[in-house]
């Protein structure tokens, strides 16, 4: 028997043997979501970062992720990968830096969770012709403009700290633990946000300096 393609739920077997009459035999079976893929961008130059974000993968289970350059489905030896571990829902998130020297073009990057050699999932990434600092790139956090600038005094008059980078970013593990403080260093209570190159730090209370 083949299951056909239908939603994730609890779904029921029966057997009627006769055919038309009561039914004789029954058995429950579970059908699992399909594990999926999406990324942070899906065009880029190379050396741009992407965020990968996976979903209704086993819970708690090693893997990997790998951008496959020569499209054989396979993780070869030169391809960038990313080991990884998901949570109890069976999601992960992990980055892939976009290998440089190939040429613009479709790639495909896949998911082994766990890992025993069959991609689980894939996704599509396009390479553009380009400057990785124009996308997403760790190495490229050059601040464009701070408002209010640095060694302003009448800091009050400016009710959010405002960081303009020349690159995106993407927020990291530590984005929720950013703080200001006040002239004798004590911190202050702060609510951040993030839009492509741009930081924004509003304090809930007011600087002196």
């Amino acid at each position: 028997m083949t299951v056909p393609s239908i939603t994730a739920g609890v779904y029921y077997i029966r057997a009627d043997l006769p055919e038309g009459s009561l039914i004789e035999a029954s058995g429950s079976i579970i059908i699992l979501p399909v594990p999926s893929l999406s990324l942070s961008l899906t065009t880029g130059p190379t050396g741009t970062i992407v965020v990968v974000n996976g979903k209704d993968f086993k819970t708690w289970t090693t893997g990997k992720i790998w951008f496959d350059i020569n499209g054989n489905g396979k993780k070869d030896a030169k391809e960038p990968a990313k080991s990884l571990k998901t949570d109890g829902f069976g999601k992960f998130r992990a980055a892939l830096t976009v290998p440089e020297r190939i040429p613009p073009g479709a790639y495909a990057i896949y998911a082994d969770v766990p890992a025993w050699g069959v991609p689980e999932a894939w996704t599509d990434f396009f390479i553009t012709m380009g400057d990785s600092g124009n996308g997403l790139n760790g190495g490229n956090l050059q601040v464009v403009s701070v408002v209010p600038p640095d060694g302003a005094e009448k800091v009050q008059r400016y009710p959010t700290l405002k960081v303009v980078f020349a690159s995106r970013l993407v927020k990291g593990p530590e984005f929720g633990n950013i703080v200001l403080s006040d002239e004798d260093g004590n911190p202050v209570i702060t609510k951040a946000t993030l839009s492509g190159k741009t930081l924004k730090v509003r304090p809930g209370g007011i600087l002196s300096r």
